[in-house]
């Protein structure tokens, strides 16, 4: 029986996990569907998505199976005891027990009186299984501190490519997706355009020429490294050479001139 539950559990444990990859495959799907996925983390996840998932599954998984030791080890602990021929007051004398069953017999002791058989439960104290639960205690704790600290350390040791960046860098912008654009087919849901750089921080991007006014990309995703949205206008007057401008939440601000062709 108790080889049934040890199955079961680490049957329970792998169905879990492989539930859990299932699961973080269809968010990746449905993150992509919507533009949202950034190719430099994770499965494409939100930074830390990933290290959050396998911090809290070290947790549960430990408790699952600390939970299953320890009840392994207190079950058995009680027993049952038969207590033949003994008196009334002998009866009322027992303590910490459960009484199971009272049959009277037929017969008397040398006082005359009436003998009892008597079926009690005895729960037995096991060191072993309080000894377990103390280090339980001490390694949940242990366990909960070190997996802070992984989940939790990257933003004190350093920056990673997912730590946002500091407020006083200004934007740098490395590379346009699009860098031509038919001012046709810029109508209705326009064009995607997608911007990798690093610093950015609560971009808005603008698309600039002397004379116009500004165009500015609709529909923004970002992280640190990446922007992602659409250019549209409704304008077929506004063909010329423009320049991209990526301005953070600080106000500062990367152009590259003449970096983007309308026609």
């Amino acid at each position: 029986m108790q080889g049934d539950t040890s199955i079961s559990q680490t049957i329970m444990l792998v169905v879990g996990v492989i539930a859990l990859i299932f699961s973080l495959t269809a968010m990746a799907v449905i993150f992509n569907k919507f533009k949202l996925t950034d190719p430099k983390q994770t499965l494409g996840l939100p930074p830390g998505s990933v290290r959050a998932i396998i911090a809290l599954s070290l947790i549960l998984i430990f408790m699952l199976s600390s939970l299953f030791l320890y009840g392994e080890l207190d079950n058995n602990q009680s027993k049952i005891f038969d207590n033949h021929g003994i008196t009334k007051s002998q009866m009322e004398n027992l303590t910490n027990v459960q009484i199971l069953s009272i049959t009277r017999l037929d017969e008397t002791n040398e006082n005359n009186e009436t003998l009892y058989d008597v079926k009690t439960l005895v729960s037995m104290s096991n060191p072993a299984s309080t000894d377990v639960a103390k280090q339980i205690i001490t390694t949940v704790s242990t366990l909960v501190v070190a997996v802070s600290a992984f989940y939790f350390g990257a933003k004190v040791s350093g920056k990673g490519d997912d730590e946002p960046p500091d407020d006083n860098l200004s934007p740098v912008i490395n590379k346009i997706s699009e860098s031509t654009f038919d001012v046709n087919r810029l109508k209705g849901d326009g064009m995607e355009v997608t911007i990798l750089g690093k610093n950015f921080v609560s971009p808005k991007v603008e698309y600039r020429m002397k004379g116009v006014k500004p165009i500015e990309l609709t529909d923004v995703t970002s992280s640190s490294t990446m922007i992602r949205g659409k250019l549209k206008s409704g304008d077929t007057s506004i063909t010329g050479k423009y320049t991209i401008a990526v301005i953070n939440s600080n106000n500062r601000e990367h152009e590259i001139d003449d970096s983007v062709d309308i026609k």
